[in-house]
């Protein structure tokens, strides 16, 4: 899957390309509407009726030819946006969809822990309670005589 970087460059590229196109048809019409000109010029001093018609059949052909160049521009233009829409569109879908699986897995890890952290607190607990009843049977059996404290060994004379 391309990142938003390659997609930018992509269009970056594309636009580019469509830009210098127009450019290029832009300075070919000029060119041709020059050209138009002068042959009209030429003509004009031969014959001025002649020179209109020429000039407005150039003028023609140039802002149809722009209008032609314009219009590829725009649907190359409409087409890329239309292409970054979609891939902006899937790659949002895609991590949408790969935050919930992140979020679930990291939710059912939670869980386990949490799991086992209650486990290991009921043993904790547990053991507390059994140690503190053997301490109580431990005081109950010896007594309470003097000397002996909590913690020391009954067997011992």
């Amino acid at each position: 899957m391309p990142n938003s970087s390659d997609l930018k460059q992509t269009i970056e590229q594309r636009l580019s390309q469509a830009l210098t196109a127009l450019q290029a048809a832009l300075q070919e019409g000029e060119q041709g509407f020059r050209q138009a000109l002068k042959e009209a010029e030429t003509r004009a001093e031969k014959a001025g009726t002649e020179a209109r018609q020429t000039t407005d059949h150039a003028l023609a052909r140039v802002a149809q030819y722009v209008e032609t160049v314009l219009s590829e521009a725009e649907a190359t233009f409409k087409k890329l946006y239309e292409e970054g829409a979609r891939y902006v569109e899937k790659a949002y879908g895609e991590a949408e969809k790969n935050f919930s699986a992140a979020r679930n897995a990291a939710e059912k890890e939670f869980q386990k822990l949490m799991g086992e952290a209650r486990q290991v607190y009921e043993a904790t607990v547990a053991e507390l309670e059994a140690a503190r009843k053997q301490e109580q049977s431990d005081q109950a059996g010896t007594g309470s005589s003097a000397g002996k404290g909590a913690g020391s060994d009954p067997h011992k004379s």
